[in-house]
């Protein structure tokens, strides 16, 4: 049996996505209504990582729905890292309204100033786009401002999973 995991980041990326979970199945775009996407997460490397908040209201993160095969589940986990905890979502999919699997900051892991890196946030665009995600929505993601990272070879690393496509 198959865990359904919502993705709203930089696992929108699926061939990034599937680094860490090679079993995993893109399963096509979803919403999660009452939530926000905001890039406040702490990240080891010091900047800004998405998380989610629930505000309620007419508010909704586009992302995508996974299937990640139980056995990998927990390299899942260890993708995500420190200063997340996993919660189950209800969102809207091509599969119906179903229960996933998400991941959100942890209170102490949150700081409203910090910013992603550039590699980051073209990561979770290019993820957004290549799922066919909404055009607006698409947009919002690309007016977020974004810094440098002065570690080159993480630049390189990561940038090598760009452009992103839907399926691998």
């Amino acid at each position: 049996m198959d865990v359904l995991y919502f993705a709203y980041g930089s696992n929108l990326c699926f061939q990034r996505l599937k680094a860490h979970v090679p079993g995993v199945r893109a399963l096509g775009p979803a919403l999660l209504r009452g939530h926000e996407l905001r890039w406040h997460k702490s990240g080891t490397d010091g900047s800004g990582k998405c998380s989610i908040v629930n505000v309620g209201g007419d508010a909704i993160v586009h992302g995508a729905l996974f299937a990640i095969p139980r056995t990998e589940e927990s390299a899942l986990d260890r993708a995500e890292g420190s200063g997340y905890n996993d919660i189950p979502v209800s969102v809207e999919s091509t599969q119906g309204d179903v229960t996933a699997k998400t991941y959100v900051a942890v209170e102490s892991a949150i700081d409203d100033a910090r910013q992603p890196y550039s590699w980051y946030k073209a990561l979770v665009v290019s993820g957004a786009e290549s799922l066919g995600l909404p055009h607006a929505y698409v947009e919002t993601l690309r007016l977020v401002d974004a810094v440098d990272d002065l570690d080159a070879e993480r630049v390189r690393r990561h940038r090598a999973f760009l452009p992103c496509s839907g399926s691998g």
